[in-house]
């Protein structure tokens, strides 16, 4: 398996150099492939040589010259060369390299690793949901592919403003049977907190209190 995609990796930069015999539009630096988002040519002294970035990884104009210029997809802009390589899937991963949602868009908190075709699977802070363009755990009304709600177990409900009858931007909601949990709703978006230890959300205050002084806690 590694012979054959040694041997596929030699035959894609082959037509890469094919595609790319010409001068290089400057004497040094790197250059995206036109077509393909994961092959460039690096030139140096006006000398153009081939190169593809492992599979699951995208060559990143912004790179400088002296830092390795494959990244993640969503660190870079495909949208006008999409071609990649073919995939090189394993029997955990898609591709060799790449972080991937694990779960649908009511359990967003899991996501998968893959390095050098092994995958590693890692759990986002409790409330927090895998963002695939960002690539990290983030709030989970802030995911598109995340329904927050649906997540977290709970609905925000519609609270008014006391001063002037409209819907309250912001609202405190402590989580059913937890003390130290609560919801913060944000333009009727719940976001998950917790309290230090030793205390307790108070319906009351609005606020995390010690949790003796907190009714049923």
């Amino acid at each position: 398996m590694h012979k054959a995609t040694s041997l596929l990796h030699i035959f894609l930069s082959y037509l890469l150099y094919l595609c790319w015999a010409q001068n290089c539009p400057e004497r040094n630096g790197r250059f995206a492939d036109p077509s393909q988002c994961d092959a460039y040519i690096e030139c140096e002294d006006g000398i153009p040589t081939p190169k593809l970035c492992p599979d699951g990884l995208m060559f990143s104009n912004e790179a400088s010259f002296f830092s390795y210029p494959c990244v993640y997809p969503g660190q870079t802009d495909c949208s006008s060369r999409p071609s990649t390589q073919p995939a090189q899937p394993t029997a955990s991963c898609p591709h060799q390299f790449g972080y991937y949602l694990l779960g649908d868009a009511n359990n967003c908190g899991q996501y998968l690793n893959c390095a050098h075709g092994k995958g590693y699977t890692f759990n986002c802070p409790e409330g927090l949901a895998f963002n695939h363009v960002s690539l990290r755990c983030d709030w989970a009304d802030l995911v598109p592919t995340c329904n927050a709600e649906g997540y977290l177990g709970f609905t925000c409900p519609v609270t008014y403003s006391n001063e002037l009858g409209y819907p309250a931007e912001y609202s405190y909601h402590r989580a059913a049977g937890s003390c130290d949990k609560y919801f913060i709703c944000i333009q009727d978006r719940p976001r998950l907190f917790g309290c230090p230890e030793g205390q307790a959300f108070s319906e009351d205050t609005k606020k995390c209190e010690d949790e003796r002084d907190v009714s049923g806690c």
